[in-house]
């Protein structure tokens, strides 16, 4: 058990410090731009109405700006609705590849190639978010979901 514990804070302690690339994202650490307080600023009709197929991708990019901008409530409120919702969108995984347009041979998954779920960065995020709050249990709970869930 006490081993358990010590690799978990290990692995906690490594994403805290860390900063975690990932495809069409800037990093884990807050950059906040000029496109981030626009769509904040635009967002009440969007947190509103809540997450559908239809504006799912901006929802999602709103969490992002709440938490580049670094007001981890609200970017916290939004990822967990994210992991809640049952709409498609957020609950497919998505094979992007590089390799020659138009082609329909299977390709081997290698570089160049990636996967996107957002529930799987959601959880992420949260990740994140928690362990900045030092809630490192419910942290671990939310990173264990990223790896084996989605």
């Amino acid at each position: 058990m006490k081993r358990e514990f010590i690799i978990t804070l290990l692995v906690l302690a490594f994403i805290k410090n860390t900063f975690l690339y990932s495809q069409n994202e800037t990093g884990f650490y807050s950059s906040p731009q000029l496109k981030d307080s626009i769509l904040i600023s635009n967002s009440s009709d969007l947190i509103r109405h809540g997450p559908t197929n239809e504006n799912g991708k901006e929802y999602y990019r709103l969490a992002q700006a709440f938490w580049e901008t670094e007001n981890n409530s609200n970017a916290e409120k939004i990822f967990r609705k994210i992991e809640e919702s049952e709409i498609e969108l957020f609950n497919q995984t998505t094979l992007f590849n590089s390799d020659i347009p138009g082609d329909t041979i299977q390709n081997v998954f290698g570089y160049g190639n990636y996967t996107f779920n957002y529930k799987n960065k959601a959880s992420i995020y949260l990740t994140k978010i928690l362990i900045e709050n030092n809630d490192y249990n419910q942290a671990l709970n939310y990173l264990t979901l990223a790896d084996n869930e989605y």
